[in-house]
Order: C-alpha cells, then sequence, then structure tokens
C-alpha cells in the first residue's frame, strides 16, 4: 500500500512538474518535500504534529471512525518522533503525552473514568448516608 502510494505520488509530481515547469522553486521545493534535508524534515515534523493536534481538538473523531486503537497510535507516533526534526522533537514528545492522555481508546483513560465515577457514587452514596443520620 505504501509503495502504491508512492508511485502514485511520483507520478503526479512528474504530472505537476511539467505543468508548472516555468515555476523552477515550487518545483524544487516539491522534489524536497519527501527528501531528508533540514528545512523538509521540520515541515514534514510539524504537519505529523498538526495531525495529531487537529484530531484532539476533533475528540478523535477520524481516528475512531478508521477504528485506530490506542496501541496503534502510540506505535505510529512514535515512529514519528523517532524520525522528526530534532528541532521540534521535544515539542513532538510533549504533544504526544498530553494526546494519549485524552486519546478516546486510551485504557488507563477508561479506569480513569470508571474510578472517577465509582468515587463518585461512592461519594454520593456517603453523603446520603450522613444526611439521614
Amino acid at each position: 500500500e505504501r509503495n502504491v502510494k508512492k508511485e502514485r505520488e511520483l507520478l503526479e509530481l512528474k504530472k505537476i512538474s511539467s505543468e508548472f515547469e516555468d515555476f523552477d522553486d515550487f518545483i524544487l521545493m516539491l522534489n524536497g518535500y519527501e527528501k531528508s534535508d533540514e528545512e523538509a524534515l521540520f515541515v514534514w515534523s510539524v504537519d505529523k504534529m498538526q495531525a495529531i493536534i487537529l484530531g484532539k481538538i476533533d475528540g478523535w473523531r477520524p481516528y475512531m471512525s478508521y477504528g485506530v486503537t490506542y496501541e496503534q497510535f502510540c506505535v505510529k507516533i512514535e515512529g514519528f518522533i523517532i524520525k522528526c526534526s530534532p528541532h521540534v522533537k521535544e515539542i513532538f514528545q510533549e504533544v504526544f503525552e498530553t494526546a494519549k492522555e485524552t486519546y478516546y481508546d486510551n485504557p488507563d483513560k477508561k479506569k480513569i473514568t470508571f474510578l472517577a465515577s465509582f468515587s463518585q457514587n461512592i461519594e454520593h452514596s456517603a453523603q446520603s448516608f450522613a444526611s439521614s443520620w
């Protein structure tokens, strides 16, 4: 699947290059996006962080619709962090840690939600009991 995507992108890049041949800087920029030069890596890193931030803002709706589990999410993002620009690695890690706390399929979040609900029920029962005296 990944190779097919790369082949499609390469074909589209050739097509765009011929259609916009008068815009040399634009073509150079497009050709350099996937390469590992410092600026391209920075842009790629910010692009990946943006997807996480937007997913969080949207309540993880796109991730839920595709059934991305917490484990899949973590593996994928950890891979991104390994590859990302050193200029944003610390920020990316912070974004990831924050995202994990709120991710819709986080098993710890489910436990915390259960415990909070359980705690509220106990507290309510204790208050009811105390007020009955």
